[in-house]
């Protein structure tokens, strides 16, 4: 059962429990009023949770993010004007949202339409394919997770993942209280996608041993407005070397006259422009 007291000025609360935006809150802390800055402390427990109605409630974020939210979290602060938050409030945490939208973002045609299809293309036609000539206007995931630090106004991540059918991608760095984003990651496209994507004969200089089509990534700008950019150059420097090793030695060397000096050529190509 809950237990709420409030002695010599300092509010404290054990096994708080409530149900909210379809889902279970659990809760314990403490707030001491005897301070020239309240200090408080807090443990939580959130439990499949619906977004779009706590966004609502509590941020501007409106229907940007859905999905179903689990979390666990400790925060303390001093204070709780704007100014308190970002210098004093820190915490540690975890998330999982499950099967939900980022609505103003699709994170995969920024990759391949902004950068790397269009670039491949400049080189050589059948290098890359454009079969996907659209891309919906949102990034449907299965899951979106994290474990997260707060600290200094800036909630830093090690290992953020979001994943779909048709990409993984494995992220880190920070998101500011003031909605700003400095993040870099891998996407990780899966074998099908892939294929769809890049000709048969030019996979294996671009793709991973599981066959994926790896883009690494910079997010910046803010929640809102997020800019994704492809860093094109550490692709193609990543396929410059998978080529090299592929042709090492004499044995190789006929391929490499018929064949392999395209390869090379595209990719230093690449290279040269950025």
């Amino acid at each position: 059962s809950t237990n709420i007291t409030l002695e010599e000025g300092k509010l404290a609360w054990s096994d708080l429990y409530a149900q909210g935006f379809d889902g279970n809150i659990r809760s314990r802390g403490s707030i001491d009023f005897n301070k020239d800055k309240p200090e408080y402390q807090v443990t939580s427990s959130l439990s499949q949770l619906k977004l779009i109605p706590l966004l609502a409630k509590f941020t501007s974020l409106n229907n940007n993010l859905s999905g179903t939210l689990s979390a666990d979290f400790n925060l303390s602060g001093k204070g709780f004007t704007k100014e308190a938050i970002h210098q004093d409030l820190i915490g540690t945490g975890n998330f999982y949202i499950a099967h939900g939208r980022i609505s103003n973002l699709n994170i995969l045609g920024n990759l391949i339409k902004k950068g790397v299809i269009a670039a491949l293309l400049r080189h050589k036609k059948d290098l890359a394919k454009e079969t996907i000539t659209s891309f919906p206007q949102h990034t449907d995931f299965d899951q979106l997770s994290g474990k997260w630090i707060l600290a200094q106004a800036k909630i830093s991540f090690e290992n953020l993942l979001l994943e779909n059918p048709d990409i993984s991608l494995p992220t880190r760095g920070i998101l500011g209280l003031d909605q700003s984003l400095n993040l870099k990651g891998t996407g990780r496209l899966s074998p099908e996608k892939t294929n769809q994507l890049i000709g048969e004969k030019y996979r294996s200089y671009l793709t991973d041993q599981q066959g994926r089509l790896e883009i690494p990534f910079t997010v910046l700008g803010t929640i809102k407005e997020p800019l994704i950019t492809p860093d094109l150059l550490s692709l193609s420097r990543r396929g410059l070397q998978v080529y090299k090793e592929f042709f090492k030695g004499n044995k190789g060397e006929q391929l490499k006259k018929n064949f392999g000096k395209n390869v090379e050529k595209i990719i230093e190509d690449i290279l040269k422009a950025h």
